[in-house]
């Protein structure tokens, strides 16, 4: 016969817990009838497993990952050689000749429109970069 079970008293999932050095996220006990008037106490007790920890540390390490590679600083610097930038960056050639070349790079970033950048080379060094159109030199303001 099976006895009905309760929930633990909390002092007993408490010895649980110091005994075991476990989280408990059940306990309950219950008291069988033996033959000839004896009792037995039973406890079912079911432990959190210890693989959720693992889990959720693995998901957050994996975020943080992701994260930290979708946040690539760009591979470039104003004055830097013309082969270096090449092996770092994945560009396409636009123009060039002998003293200049342009190179085209297009950013898509996640759920936001591509962003295309031009680099300039003279002489093998970076002198430019820009996104293909010239900047504003002078604003000039009318007042009527």
């Amino acid at each position: 016969m099976l006895p009905k079970l309760r929930p633990c008293a909390p002092d007993n999932t408490k010895h649980v817990v110091r005994q075991y050095g476990v989280a408990v996220s059940l306990c309950l006990e219950g008291v069988v009838t033996l033959g000839g008037g004896k009792t037995l106490t039973v406890h079912a007790i079911v432990f959190k497993p210890k693989y959720d920890l693992m889990k959720k540390t693995f998901l957050l390490m994996m975020v943080l990952y992701f994260l930290l590679a979708s946040c690539k600083a760009p591979m470039y610097t104003i004055g830097m050689n013309e082969q270096d930038f090449l092996k770092h960056n994945k560009v396409t050639a636009v123009k060039q000749t002998e003293s200049i070349s342009i190179y085209k790079k297009i950013n898509y970033p996640f759920g936001a429109p591509a962003i295309v950048k031009f680099f300039y080379f003279q002489n093998g060094k970076l002198i430019q970069v820009d996104e293909g159109q010239r900047a504003v030199d002078y604003r000039i303001q009318v007042d009527n």
